[in-house]
């Protein structure tokens, strides 16, 4: 799925990893934010349960789990880029909502900035051509000794 290494990177660099069950809900949950929003309006009602369905569970054991990813990174974590993805200084934990909300605007805007810095490589078939690179363009980025003159 498109946005999955991304935000799968992003909390093992905000200090949880996939031995929290909450890891893969989590992942999922900013997936499918990305993909229709209103599934955080009501939090309980849409993104929840479907989490929940994915990984056959309760919509109370997704939210306790995901909660648990949040304290995790309040308390051991990197504070300072949870402060970057929400775009300010924190004073409290976030809920859940939020942190998912948060995290899903911010692997949106950044996806691109990632491909362009070679970090990800990204399905260009959406892209028009001319922003397509070509392999001589991927060449010089990983290489730049091979450009001519």
């Amino acid at each position: 799925m498109k946005y999955e290494r991304e935000t799968d990177n992003l909390l093992r660099r905000l200090g949880v990893n996939n031995s929290y069950v909450g890891f893969r809900y989590t992942v999922y949950g900013v997936i499918r934010a990305i993909a229709n929003p209103e599934l955080l309006t009501y939090i309980s009602k849409g993104i929840y349960v479907e989490i929940a369905a994915r990984y056959q569970t309760s919509v109370g054991c997704v939210e306790r789990n995901i909660r648990t990813i949040i304290n995790t990174i309040w308390l051991h974590g990197d504070r300072n880029l949870l402060n970057q993805v929400f775009g300010f200084e924190l004073i409290q934990k976030p809920r859940n909502g939020a942190f998912i909300d948060a995290l899903a605007h911010y692997v949106v805007r950044h996806y691109y900035d990632w491909v362009s810095q070679g970090a990800i490589t990204a399905p260009f078939g959406n892209l028009p051509h001319k922003h397509v690179p070509s392999i001589y363009h991927v060449v010089l980025l990983r290489n730049p000794e091979h450009a001519p003159g």
